[in-house]
């Protein structure tokens, strides 16, 4: 996991939303969000619809890496990521802007 330099926070880690989440977090809407962890990317229910991130939602790095479709599952994987417009947050702004 990456990190950012917040001017609130200092050196945190963060979080990388959809475009639809990020504006709705801005914008104070309490959304439904749906958490990629293969990813650690939160995206909004039209974007996991849209894309099928279903088909990616429950893997985990250990069993990408360990099963024969390995490659399959990396490009699919990469497919998805590359699907939607993303933004980061600082995960301490993000906690403090949707509890």
């Amino acid at each position: 996991m990456g990190r950012l330099i917040c001017e609130k926070h200092g050196e945190q880690s963060f979080f990388e939303t959809c475009e639809h989440h990020y504006v709705d977090i801005i914008n104070g809407v309490k959304s439904e969000v749906y958490t990629i962890q293969i990813l650690n990317l939160k995206i909004c229910t039209n974007c996991y619809n849209t894309y099928h991130f279903g088909e990616i939602s429950k893997l985990n790095i250990e069993e990408m890496l360990s099963t024969s479709e390995a490659g399959k599952n990396e490009k699919l994987v990469t497919e998805k990521y590359n699907s939607i417009g993303r933004k980061g947050f600082c995960s301490e702004c993000y906690l403090e802007l949707t509890s």
